[in-house]
């Protein structure tokens, strides 16, 4: 893989060959290597299950799993339960580029044992759209044991934030990832549709923090990264904060226009004192 996350540079402006995006944010292909590696159960769907105009059309399905079998539903509507093969000797041999002679045994699934569904690590629906909910259910052994649930988005009508700690070092150096989400009226992530657009999303802060860094993980925008504003993509931006040597109460806020402003409180506690940098 080249590489495990996009980033700045080796081009313009920069690479977005990654599973994971510049903030972090997983992309589908994240879930590709856990469907190979991870040892907890998992299943995920794509792409969005958003699509006005196309009421009636066949559309393909993905999934990635780990699990012997996955079924997918389109609004309790059941397709079919498909297996999942798992290479013996996953990856290349001998030298790069190589791929020596693999067995294609592994896992069967479906009811009854039935033959595996795919030969290349995912797994694929035709199916006909219909707003509403999409979900997809593994199965070991014929139990259930992992989910995935995407659905029909309108509108963004509110933002979010999310912070990755309620709590940091007042060190000076100690940081605060917020990410601020565009829901829906049922609070489903809206992900980029025409109703969603990117708005601006507008950070302020209070007490002993500060802004350094914004970012939504697109490479096709020239926004800088050193401001108090950034707009959503795929219904997502994200602000980094950093403390001050003070200890007290930050509060974060974010603001757009047509919707209501949120925020955040994160207490800066006294930690131990820093080696002196030459």
């Amino acid at each position: 893989m080249w590489t495990g996350i996009d980033y700045l540079g080796e081009g313009v402006p920069g690479s977005g060959a990654g599973v994971i995006d510049r903030c972090g944010f997983p992309k589908d292909g994240y879930y590709f290597y856990q469907s190979q590696w991870a040892t907890n159960p998992m299943v995920h769907i794509w792409p969005s299950w958003t699509w006005p105009g196309h009421e009636g059309q066949t559309l393909t399905v993905y999934a990635y799993a780990n699990c012997d079998s996955v079924q997918l539903f389109v609004n309790d509507k059941p397709y079919a339960n498909k297996g999942v093969y798992k290479y013996p000797t996953p990856g290349m041999s001998d030298s790069y580029g190589h791929f020596g002679a693999r067995g294609f045994g592994g896992r069967r699934g479906g009811p009854g044992g039935a033959p595996v569904a795919t030969s290349d690590m995912h797994l694929s629906w035709d199916v006909t759209y219909e707003p509403g909910t999409l979900k997809a259910v593994g199965y070991i052994g014929g139990q259930p044991v992992a989910t995935d649930v995407i659905y029909t988005t309108g509108g963004p009508t509110s933002l979010e934030m999310q912070v990755d700690k309620n709590t940091a070092n007042a060190d000076g150096r100690d940081v605060i990832h917020a990410v601020i989400r565009l829901l829906d009226a049922q609070g489903h992530l809206v992900t980029g549709t025409p109703a969603a657009g990117n708005p601006m999303v507008h950070f302020s802060v209070t007490g002993p923090g500060r802004i350094i860094g914004v970012d939504n993980g697109s490479m096709s925008t020239d926004e800088g990264f050193k401001s108090d504003q950034r707009s959503t993509a795929y219904g997502m931006c994200l602000a980094i904060l950093q403390t001050t040597r003070e200890p007290g109460k930050i509060r974060l806020t974010a603001r757009a226009e047509g919707f209501k402003e949120v925020s955040q409180e994160i207490e800066a506690r006294p930690g131990a004192p820093l080696a002196t940098l030459p």
